[in-house]
């Protein structure tokens, strides 16, 4: 018995095309299913909408934090500026007559005004200038003893102006001599290489509210002269 397809014969009223009896192949899927599938595609649909709704909103960006405003600085009085050294002139301070060479006291002066502009900054200073230098005596000699006193005269938005006096003593004398006088301009300088500003100085007695006007003069003088060169420069 073969397994073939039987074809009837069309009936000549009917017209219509022979009808195959047998298995019919790639049967198209029943309306049941497909309803089921798209009700199923709507529950999902449904589904993924209803978790995107419960979902937190995304929190905002936050602006970063302002830096902190910079410290207060208080006012210093002159007498926490001051510092002394003392020295006692060998031979090896001296030219061959025996008088302290000039440049190595100007040399001393130096240090003992960048102590002081230091005690006040509570940085590192820098030496910018050498102001208004006054000298009294140059007879200073072996054996003799040199005291140096530096304090902070004014201080200003970045700069300072150190005053430093040197008087001698030599053995055997009654006191000590003036030997001279200079004002020193600094400048402090932050870990990083930048001026900073500085807390200001408040003079108490009569002698530091002097120097601390001639200190205002001097620097408007400097001031003066900045202008008049810049102005004369080609």
């Amino acid at each position: 018995m073969t397994n073939e397809l039987q074809v009837s014969s069309p009936t000549r009223s009917s017209g219509l095309a022979p009808t195959y009896r047998g298995s019919m192949l790639g049967r198209r899927p029943s309306m049941d299913s497909r309803l089921k599938l798209e009700a199923a595609k709507r529950d999902a649909a449904a589904a993924q909408t209803s978790q995107t709704a419960a979902a937190p909103p995304a929190a905002a960006p936050t602006a970063p934090a302002a830096p902190p405003p910079p410290p207060l600085r208080t006012p210093n009085s002159v007498a926490s500026s001051r510092v002394q050294t003392l020295e006692i002139i060998s031979q090896g301070h001296c030219d061959d007559g025996g008088v302290l060479q000039f440049g190595q006291l100007l040399q001393w002066m130096d240090i003992a005004a960048c102590l002081s502009a230091e005690r006040h900054a509570h940085l590192n200073a820098v030496t910018l200038v050498m102001d208004d230098l006054s000298v009294e005596s140059v007879a200073v000699r072996v054996g003799d003893i040199v005291r140096l006193e530096g304090v902070v005269n004014a201080a200003f938005s970045s700069s300072m102006e150190v005053g430093v006096t040197v008087h001698a003593e030599s053995p055997g004398a009654a006191g000590e001599r003036p030997v001279c006088s200079a004002g020193f301009i600094f400048v402090a300088l932050a870990p990083d290489g930048k001026k900073v500003k500085l807390a200001p100085v408040v003079p108490d007695t009569v002698e530091e509210r002097h120097a601390y006007q001639l200190a205002c003069e001097r620097r408007g003088l400097r001031q003066k002269r900045a202008k008049l060169e810049a102005a004369s420069a080609p």
